[in-house]
């Protein structure tokens, strides 16, 4: 096995379909398919079956799976690691932020960032904080970017303070929200803990989550609608 078979395994257990897969690698399907048997001739197992959904990873292939995406990442650090014998700064940087930041925040800082630094690579990233911790707990990033309070022993650096908003078209008084149908986005559970917290402690009834939709900019919408 070599570089290319451990990007191979991990874009099929991503995709769990050869045609995307050959098409995500650049490969053509029946080159993907030649080097699956290889390998399976190499180590004497199935590693997938073929479904008309997909295909699934036998658990020979799970194991091979977990194997290449490990010498991917040993991989990476060593690159890393090479570059950082020299003075210059450069070499990949992995970042995983929310997607809140990444999109309002991330793109100016990264441009200032490469103006000064133009031989660093930018490999990114971006999800729900819990998220983004778990591919930094994996050691798939080497740099995250939350939202929140989480479980990190190493060090954590605090970035920016934010107020939590209520956001309306029109003035309503707090004590009328309950009565007032409510417009929902999802999102982390530590900022959704810290809203329902602050409801329980505010009001006796629960509030009217008349619309629930997966992203801010969808909310937002629907609230320069009046919804």
């Amino acid at each position: 096995m070599n570089n290319q078979d451990w990007v191979l395994l991990k874009m099929i257990a991503k995709e769990r379909n050869i045609t995307r897969a050959s098409e995500r690698l650049y490969l053509s399907q029946p080159a993907l398919t030649y080097r699956i048997r290889q390998l399976e001739a190499e180590f004497g197992e199935k590693l997938l079956i073929r479904t008309p959904n997909g295909v699934i990873l036998t658990p020979q292939g799970e194991f091979l799976v977990d194997y290449a995406n490990e010498m991917i990442l040993r991989f990476d650090r060593t690159k890393e690691r090479m570059t950082s014998f020299n003075d210059k700064v450069k070499g990949p940087l992995r970042i995983g932020s929310s997607a809140i930041f990444a999109y309002y925040e991330l793109p100016h800082l990264l441009k200032v960032f490469l103006e000064r630094f133009p031989e660093v690579e930018i490999f990114l990233q971006t999800g729900r904080s819990n998220q983004v911790v778990r591919l930094l707990e994996r050691a798939e990033v080497s740099i995250a970017i939350v939202r929140g309070e989480h479980e990190w022993k190493y060090n954590k650096r605090l970035l920016c303070e934010e107020p939590i908003c209520l956001v309306s078209r029109k003035t309503i008084p707090i004590t009328e929200l309950p009565d007032r149908p409510r417009v929902v986005y999802g999102t982390d559970t530590s900022l959704q803990g810290l809203i329902e917290q602050w409801w329980r402690t505010t009001f006796s009834r629960p509030s009217r989550d008349s619309i629930v939709v997966d992203a801010m900019d969808t909310c937002k919408r629907m609230v320069q609608q009046g919804l």
